[in-house]
């Protein structure tokens, strides 16, 4: 008798398309069947014609299939990969137009060849969707003995890498490369698992948010004890990561999921951002010439050389004066040479000051040019016939490409393509909301909330106001760093949702128990 119980569950399964709620589902209806049998034996009846009672009240196994197949049906957000395709389509035909346009078809492979990162972004945006959550969730403990794997390889690199420059060998480019890596895997991974070990341990409360804390204490020792390491160029990176633990700590608190006193809990979450952020920016962390740079850009500038950052600000900030609604930036072809050659600005009629190099205070790309006018003679090579892409800064297309829309195509055009970015992690914002598990909002919040920083900094920045290495703008980006972070992201977002009605938890406060279908 008991293989007709099994026969009866297998005929609900084949209905059922998400594999992951059959153990689940046949559980409860198992139950409900011993139940009903364990009633009828009540009655006198016997043990084969009990159950064969209680499998007949249940109904037709097919009809209860479908029935639970569409309350447990995983769910596809459409409007969400409607944006990321109208995203990367944007970025593909940008690429394409930047590198060789598509005047034939071997230039169009040719500018197709540089954007293969689309291609791995695609399909682990793909596999994230799939998989992330059930991953994240069976593995975070896994995940997070790699990450703490990579922090030591990172400090032990760093060491050898002193022990090899005091030899004089200072080839860095491998360990740079690792470095970068390793943030990647930080924002794109640490971030999420951060999200799960928080709200496993939340019963602790105030422990549980510390012992978060001294977790992003270690990442950023490793990153100051690293060879190589750049202060400046993290910031950015460090910035988004503190910022969304934040926001993940705080939320909790307000929800009451930690235990104990949520006041206490929030008291302890800024605390702990404070500290972090004193921490790295620290004397040596160069915070302060970084922000005066955004902010005051002309300080600097006007004492250095067009390849400086600064000067990089205060160009854009002056060209985005002179755009229009529609269309590209009207400009002379003698004011093209002018911006181009940087005679505007470090000329005998600009107010900067091309910082002499033969004193020894500049080195790197520009050392080469003692001096304005030698600076000036290079540069008027390229501009026999000057383009607006000849005066912009170094990969505009990439890290000022908001700026690059307001001078090619105009302010509106522009201010479409920002609403459009922003309309990304605000529509992953409102389906994170939107989720009824605690854990998968979680989780959801932790990628929205990166995301959306990311976002608003690289926009900020790509005005004319660049603080440090530029962030992440979602599938318009280019490079391989930008685009995984921003396929984990957005993918372990839409993971949760699809799984929201597979995976599912009852929201409770303080120290009760967790009814997890997955762990």
């Amino acid at each position: 008798m008991r293989d007709k119980i099994d026969l009866f569950l297998e005929t609900v399964d084949e209905q059922i398309a998400c594999k992951l709620c059959h153990e689940k589902i046949n559980d409860e209806l198992r139950g409900h069947i011993e139940d009903k049998a364990e009633d009828y034996r009540s009655y006198g009846l016997s043990e084969e014609e009990a159950l064969g009672r209680a499998i007949r009240d249940m109904g037709e196994p097919d009809v209860i299939g479908m029935e639970l197949n569409r309350q447990h049906q995983v769910r596809t957000p459409w409007p969400v990969l409607g944006i990321i395709g109208l995203l990367l389509v944007i970025g593909l035909a940008e690429l394409v137009m930047f590198e060789g346009g598509w005047s034939s078809l071997s230039d169009l492979a040719y500018s197709l060849s540089d954007g293969n990162y689309y291609i791995w972004g695609l399909g682990l945006l793909l596999l994230v969707i799939y998989q992330g959550y059930p991953f994240l969730l069976k593995h975070a403990g896994m995940v997070v003995k790699i990450i703490g794997i990579f922090c030591g390889v990172l400090v032990v690199g760093g060491f050898g890498q002193r022990l090899l420059a005091s030899c004089g060998s200072d080839n860095m480019t491998l360990y740079r490369l690792y470095s970068s890596g390793f943030q990647t895997l930080i924002l794109g991974l640490g971030v999420p698992v951060s999200a799960v070990c928080l709200y496993r341990r939340r019963a602790g409360g105030c422990q549980a948010i510390m012992l978060l804390t001294m977790a992003q204490a270690v990442y950023l020792a490793a990153l100051r004890l690293s060879r190589g390491f750049r202060p400046g160029g993290s910031w950015i990176p460090v910035l988004c990561l503190l910022l969304t633990c934040l926001g993940i700590e705080l939320y909790m608190a307000v929800k009451g999921w930690f235990g104990g006193s949520a006041g206490k809990a929030i008291a302890a979450a800024i605390l702990g951002f404070a500290v972090l952020l004193t921490f790295w920016a620290a004397p040596g962390s160069q915070a302060r010439e970084l922000w005066n740079r955004c902010i005051y850009p002309e300080a600097y500038a006007a004492n250095s050389t067009a390849w400086d950052d600064s000067y990089n600000n205060v160009l854009i900030r002056e060209l985005l004066g002179r755009a229009e609604n529609f269309g590209e930036i009207p400009l002379s072809e003698e004011e093209l040479r002018s911006y181009g050659t940087g005679e505007w600005y470090y000329g005998e009629n600009g107010t900067g000051h091309w910082k002499d190099q033969r004193s020894g205070e500049t080195s790197g790309a520009d050392s080469a040019f003692s001096s304005f006018s030698v600076y000036q003679e290079y540069r008027s090579q390229f501009l026999k016939n000057p383009t607006l892409e000849d005066i912009l800064p170094d990969k505009y297309q990439n890290n000022y490409r908001a700026a690059w829309w307001v001078f090619h195509y105009g302010r509106i055009p522009a201010a479409a393509l920002m609403l459009l970015s922003i309309s990304l992690p605000a529509t992953l914002i409102f389906l994170t909301l939107r989720i009824r598990n605690c854990l998968g909002r979680t989780i959801a919040l932790s990628g929205s909330l990166l995301l959306t920083l990311e976002t608003l900094i690289y926009l900020i920045e790509s005005m004319g106001f660049q603080f440090s290495h530029f962030s992440n703008l979602p599938f318009l980006a280019e490079g391989w760093s930008s685009i995984t972070i921003t396929a984990l992201s957005v993918g372990m977002v839409l993971s949760v949702w699809r799984y929201d009605r597979v995976v599912t938890e009852k929201e409770r406060k303080g120290t009760e128990a967790a009814e997890t279908a997955i762990a």
